[in-house]
């Protein structure tokens, strides 16, 4: 199966957020639908291309926008997301050119998507977007959540639904894949 969501991140203040936000979508929508590409792409393969053609599916894109995303800068002090090399800009560049949908969230520092922003981020107020903070993590995802599934997005057989999630959470193993992973860094220490 293909995911149908991609998750797109600046690594240095939105990983955890992201880390998160797979393993809860996961759960309600199944491993296999949600990309990340810390967990998905495989050794050896080419990240560009495995992200090209992971955002060449036209999944839904889940673009986290956090302080650093937007005010990172380079070695010389340029901003990255001027670069047409960010990882970022590449992966929000390649979701607009293939008409992928494209889902702002507004995670913890960032109130609404800042104007006067370089192209093609200059885009973002043409859409709709959600928070996605830690203090109100459970409602911001029930919402997320909704409307993935107003965009087509349904559960895997098996996976957890929001009702029984929210009813149970804390009693919930993680997701197969995930939870390998996770077991993994623990057998080094």
């Amino acid at each position: 199966m293909t995911a149908r969501i991609f998750i797109s991140y600046r690594t240095s203040d939105g990983m955890d957020k992201a880390t998160a936000l797979a393993r809860d979508l996961g759960e309600r929508f199944g491993d296999e639908q949600v990309f990340l590409d810390k967990d998905d792409l495989r050794g050896g393969s080419s990240w560009r291309d495995e992200v090209q053609r992971a955002i060449g599916a036209k999944p839904v894109l889940l673009l986290l926008l956090t302080p650093q995303l937007f005010s990172a800068t380079d070695h010389s002090g340029a901003l990255r997301i001027a670069d047409p090399n960010d990882p970022v800009r590449r992966e929000f560049s390649a979701a607009l050119d293939a008409g992928a949908d494209v889902l702002p969230l507004c995670c913890d520092g960032v109130d609404s998507p800042p104007g006067d922003l370089p192209a093609p981020f200059d885009r973002l107020g043409d859409y709709t977007w959600r928070k996605l903070r830690a203090y109100d993590w459970k409602n911001d995802l029930d919402r997320l959540v909704g409307d993935l599934a107003a965009q087509g997005i349904r559960p895997a057989v098996g996976a957890v639904s929001t009702a029984s999630a929210s009813a149970g959470a804390a009693t919930h193993p993680a997701p197969p894949r995930r939870r390998a992973l996770l077991g993994l860094g623990g057998a080094g220490l």
